[in-house]
């Protein structure tokens, strides 16, 4: 797993001859057309889950400083405060932070390999990413260099943007 601060983008070999501008378009361009609706949905989830998780927190230790201070020890002490408020914090605002960074750079890595993996050529599964865009009257294509397979882009399957990541523009 990458660290948070870490660019996404440089764990794959094929985005590495691309400076961090273009791969951020790239990665902006893959994730609109992968559906961004799931992700968000995927977002949406975690911070219920966290928050169930939260308040199930919230209740156990509750109820430990209840029992605790019931028992016949007496009054809680300030070692068992300060524990119960360090484990508190981590459960409520720690846990769905982190939590929602795992499950957004899960879903980052996956719209990446779907949206690399969309580049390959037909006939030989080659990467087309980076390959030369040839033209001849109204249509754009690439040639496989593998197997010499001439695949035609902006036919809905794969576009130019995702053969040549420069020619994304800025949004």
């Amino acid at each position: 797993m990458r660290l948070i601060s870490r660019k996404l983008w440089r764990a794959y070999p094929q985005l590495d001859r691309y400076s961090d501008e273009v791969c951020k378009r790239y990665m902006r361009h893959a994730f609109h057309r992968r559906n961004l609706w799931k992700g968000v949905l995927l977002l949406i989830t975690t911070v219920i889950v966290a928050i169930v998780v939260a308040a199930v927190s919230i209740h156990f230790f509750g109820y430990e400083v209840q029992a605790y201070s019931g028992s016949r020890r007496g009054s809680v002490s300030i070692m068992f405060g300060l524990m119960i408020v360090g484990a508190f914090l981590t459960s409520v605002l720690w846990f769905p932070v982190v939590s929602c960074f795992i499950v957004r750079d899960f879903w980052l890595r996956h719209v990446i390999q779907k949206q690399l993996q969309s580049t390959n050529c037909s006939g030989c599964d080659y990467q087309l990413l980076g390959l030369t865009i040839e033209r001849e009257e109204q249509s754009a294509f690439v040639t496989c260099p593998e197997c010499g397979n001439r695949v035609e882009l902006n036919t809905g399957h794969i576009m130019e943007g995702d053969v040549d990541p420069h020619i994304l523009r800025c949004s």
